[in-house]
């Protein structure tokens, strides 16, 4: 990737047009800093992205409708975030990039994606952003010890653009070291 990933905060979840539309209408009045962008992050899963009904469709938009929940605001980041445990995830994830051009970047939801298929996708999408989510489930598979989740990371280095710390997985728990 030769453009530096913006730095973001983030709205998770997005379903409906008008919750983007009220986003990006606040956006002046938060008077970020420069370079700073409200990340919108509409969810998808294997599920979704075969058409099959979602485990929680309240959460999970039909994959018809995520190119309306994405933003042409120059504010804005619009990044997927993506669960699957279907192992041909280069397929999917070119999948997911091909819904809009408006699609930047994809958080992988995902414990410990395999490499080889991440290589595959960023070959045909170099330009789409790579958010490697570390759930407290990638920490259980090492032990619970970050520092071997760390170590975990080092394959990744050229292919995920930014790591996600989050342990809570969107559920309030508490954030322990």
């Amino acid at each position: 990737m030769t453009n530096r990933m913006p730095q973001y905060f983030g709205v998770a979840a997005t379903t409906e047009p008008d919750q983007i539309t009220s986003l990006c209408a606040h956006l002046e009045l938060l008077e970020l800093p420069e370079g700073i962008k409200l990340m919108n992050g509409p969810l998808v899963s294997r599920k979704t992205l075969q058409g099959l009904d979602p485990s929680n469709p309240s959460q999970y938009p039909p994959l018809n409708r995520i190119e309306a929940l994405l933003s042409d605001d120059p504010g804005v980041f619009n990044v997927i975030h993506f669960n699957s445990r279907d192992p041909r995830l280069a397929i999917q994830l070119v999948q997911i990039a091909r819904l809009s051009d408006l699609v930047q970047g994809i958080q992988l939801n995902i414990i410990w994606p395999n490499i080889s298929e991440l290589q595959q996708f960023k070959w045909v999408f170099p330009n789409v952003y790579l958010i490697l989510q570390l759930s407290r489930h990638c920490l259980e598979s090492v032990g619970g010890s970050w520092e071997e989740a760390a170590d975990c990371l080092a394959p990744y280095r050229e292919l995920i653009d930014c790591v996600l710390f989050d342990p809570s997985g969107g559920e309030n728990r508490d954030f322990a070291t």
